[in-house]
């Protein structure tokens, strides 16, 4: 059992396990947002920043614009919101948001790095975490109460770290 579970270690690897609340998101990958400029995720000055995996094919991930253009203008100061399109074409996800308003930066990622590397398996997946890189909370897929919730987790980590 024990030469089993070692011979599964040595040839999955590691990004294949999805991220949980206290691992640390691999902020060392850099893409380039809709004008062509590199973003890093650890250049955002805010407390928590929101990575939101979508593509344009994903009905749910349309959805839930709105809710993350709600959280990206109302919690300026605390949250950050990024999104990050996982469409093969790039032009697929221009003709998306052309579509639907944003008021967050999108980051482009058809070759699927940040997403191999979250094991991010669903559209849309959202992973909060805090400035540090520490993940706070992956959600999978979106209903309407998400914001809230992400406000509320927001509001009580910083609570627990004054």
């Amino acid at each position: 059992m024990r030469v089993l579970l070692a011979t599964l270690l040595a040839v999955v690897p590691v990004w294949a396990f999805a991220l949980e609340p206290g691992d640390q998101f691999p902020t060392s990958v850099q893409l380039s947002d809709e004008h062509g400029a590199k973003l890093n995720i650890s250049k955002f000055q805010t407390p928590f920043i929101l990575i939101d995996f979508w593509a344009s094919w994903c009905g749910a991930c349309a959805k839930a614009f709105p809710a993350l253009n709600s959280l990206a203008d109302s919690e300026k100061s605390t949250l950050s919101v990024v999104g990050v399109n996982v469409d093969g074409e790039k032009q697929d996800a221009l003709d998306f948001l052309k579509e639907h308003r944003h008021s967050f930066p999108v980051i482009f990622d058809s070759r699927g790095e940040l997403p191999d590397a979250c094991a991010v398996d669903s559209m849309p997946t959202s992973i909060l975490i805090k400035r540090s890189g520490e993940v706070v909370k992956v959600f999978k897929g979106f209903s309407d109460g998400d914001a809230a919730l992400i406000r509320d987790l927001v509001k009580q980590v910083e609570i627990k770290a004054t």
